[in-house]
């Protein structure tokens, strides 16, 4: 079940983002698109820098 959500959610937000890419390409043109494309999978190496927000078990 947690699997199937998951699946869900990935393929959902994919659809989102090229809806928003296509969109994007539309009001611009693809020259403009490529660039912010190459930077987005930087947005992923970042999120290895986000605090660790977890219940502290110490307690």
């Amino acid at each position: 079940m947690v699997s199937g959500l998951f699946f869900g959610l990935i393929f959902g937000m994919k659809g989102i983002g090229a809806a928003v890419l296509g969109y994007a390409t539309e009001q611009t043109s693809i020259k403009y698109v490529y660039p912010i494309c190459i930077y987005l999978p930087i947005f992923g190496v970042f999120t290895l820098f986000l605090p660790n927000i977890g219940v502290d078990k110490t307690k």
